[in-house]
């Protein structure tokens, strides 16, 4: 195809997007607009087939691996690189939506932050939020990376961070990949050492949350907590803000 029947095609790709978003395109013509850039002089609709025959699906596409992207013949690194980051970049993008110091008081709101951690994500990962006694959030931070299975934590790590942000009280987070909400026993057996440690400190566990693909699910809203959280509200500080673990 002449370039400038590539650039009439992408002139109106461009004005169909601007007029009606992305609800009425497939698949492989938001994949080819987004090659837009890195493919100038080719018609870039052969190889967004290409590519999405190779994954089977957009989400496949862009949760794949930058290696697996870039072996396909036609596809430039650059271009392999910004389509593996997008998953990243809406997480980042969601995130920030809740501001820099988030009020994470009951377990709705704790949740819907903790799902951003994990939107696209296809590992299993662990991630610790630290709480002032207002319950706002002053550190976010993954500390641990697993298989599509398990993700491995100490204590040391989550006493760490809660140490360094001086924490009053930490929210524990991870993902059941392709999974359930539910606790398996190893994760109530953590949770639970990780919550008699933490208060060694005087920090208080105010909440775990699984994040899967089915539901978000609370330790402390469902009581799984010890024995002395079995409560209507968690008080993480005696001037704070209690964090509101039921209905």
């Amino acid at each position: 195809m002449p370039t400038h029947a590539h650039d009439g095609h992408r002139d109106r790709m461009r004005n169909r997007y601007r007029a009606e978003g992305l609800d009425g395109f497939a698949a492989h013509e938001v994949i080819e607009m987004l090659l837009y850039k890195y493919v100038p002089q080719r018609n870039t609709n052969e190889l967004a087939h290409q590519i999405l025959a190779q994954f089977g699906s957009f989400a496949a596409v862009v949760e794949a691996d930058e290696k697996e992207l870039a072996r396909i013949k036609g596809v430039p690194p650059l271009a392999a690189f910004e389509l593996s980051m997008l998953p990243a970049l809406m997480r980042y993008y969601n995130r920030d939506r809740f501001g820099e110091k988030p009020v994470l008081d009951s377990y709705h709101k704790a949740g819907q932050y903790a799902a951003t951690l994990f939107d696209g994500v296809t590992s299993e990962e662990f991630y610790c939020m630290a709480l002032d006694a207002r319950c706002r959030l002053t550190a976010c931070k993954r500390l641990s990376r697993g298989s599509t299975r398990a993700a491995v934590v100490s204590p040391r790590q989550v006493v760490e961070l809660a140490l360094l942000h001086k924490a009053s009280a930490v929210i524990l987070a991870h993902n059941h990949p392709g999974g359930v909400g539910a606790p398996s026993p190893s994760d109530l057996e953590m949770t639970r050492a990780l919550e008699l440690t933490l208060r060694a400190i005087e920090v208080d566990l105010a909440d775990h949350v699984v994040v899967s693909d089915q539901e978000l699910f609370s330790y402390a809203n469902k009581r799984l907590m010890a024995v002395e959280h079995n409560r209507t509200d968690v008080s993480i500080a005696q001037e704070g803000i209690a964090y509101r673990a039921q209905d």
